[in-house]
């Protein structure tokens, strides 16, 4: 008897591999979530690369407690475990092969800068055309006097 197993209809013991899942991807969640707040991302999709990684290593583990699996190599790997294992390794090639460049402009930075160029042209027109108005106000003045 398994201890974390749950019996189904008195027989076969077998695991809550879906709350193993779950909690497994909740954890990874606040992991990821808490790790790339602050200005830790390194490149565009770094949250997606770094998920990936963890789903994978975790799909590997949990895939060899199930009782219902495809067997690419009868008892000795499974096809989940072979593709998480892909995965995982197709993570840890990207997470090398993008964290190389270092002076890499992330899509958010390149948006503030953008955003903030906007506003610098939308202020010097609003401040050049409240200029123009007052100047023409004065010269109505000069005029009437």
């Amino acid at each position: 008897n398994w201890t974390l197993g749950m019996s189904i209809n008195g027989g076969l013991t077998v695991h809550p591999i879906f709350l193993y899942e779950s909690l497994w991807n909740f954890v990874g969640f606040l992991g990821l979530h808490f790790w790339l707040r602050r200005d830790r991302r390194r490149f565009d999709g770094h949250a997606f690369v770094l998920y990936m990684g963890w789903y994978g290593l975790g799909r590997m583990f949990i895939e060899g407690v199930r009782t219902d699996s495809l067997w690419l190599v009868p008892g000795v790997i499974r096809v989940s475990q072979l593709l998480a294992a892909i995965t995982l390794a197709a993570a840890i090639i990207l997470l090398v092969l993008l964290c190389r460049k270092k002076d890499r402009v992330l899509w958010v930075q390149r948006k503030k800068l953008q955003t903030a160029a906007a506003e610098a042209e939308i202020g010097n027109g609003t401040e050049a055309a409240a200029g123009e108005i007052s100047e023409a106000g004065a010269v109505e003045e000069n005029e009437k006097q």
